[in-house]
């Protein structure tokens, strides 16, 4: 009977495993900011406040909301945060296709053992 070499199913385990570690740390970066976001936006309305009552005017929670969203610090920090989501979406596709990639070689490994024995 021969032998099957399985150091390929290792291999691709080993990747598989990096590769999941990898989306692991996107993730959490894009969960952070997602995290954050809301205290950053509250930051961005709060300077506005004190800016526009420093002037003896007053301001409505809706035009500050509105204020903080056109600011360019919250239009860049939710760009910053579409390209973590982005990154980690990308990141688990790649490990996905890695653990597939896995149990299509050891579904293969099997079939192979399963065909010795019958020969």
């Amino acid at each position: 009977m021969q032998n099957i070499d399985l150091s390929f199913l290792e291999d691709q385990a080993e990747e598989a495993s990096q590769l999941g570690q990898e989306w692991v740390e996107r993730y959490q970066a894009y969960r952070r900011l997602m995290e954050g976001q809301k205290t950053f936006i509250s930051d961005i309305k709060n300077r506005i406040a004190s800016e526009v009552e420093s002037k003896g005017r007053a301001v409505t929670e809706q035009k500050l909301e509105r204020l903080a969203l056109a600011n360019p610090e919250y239009v860049k920090f939710t760009e910053t945060l579409c390209q973590a989501e982005a990154a980690s979406l990308k990141a688990k596709i790649k490990f996905e296709t890695a653990k597939n990639k896995f149990e299509a070689k050891r579904s293969w490994v099997s079939l192979e053992k399963a065909r010795m024995n019958l020969v």
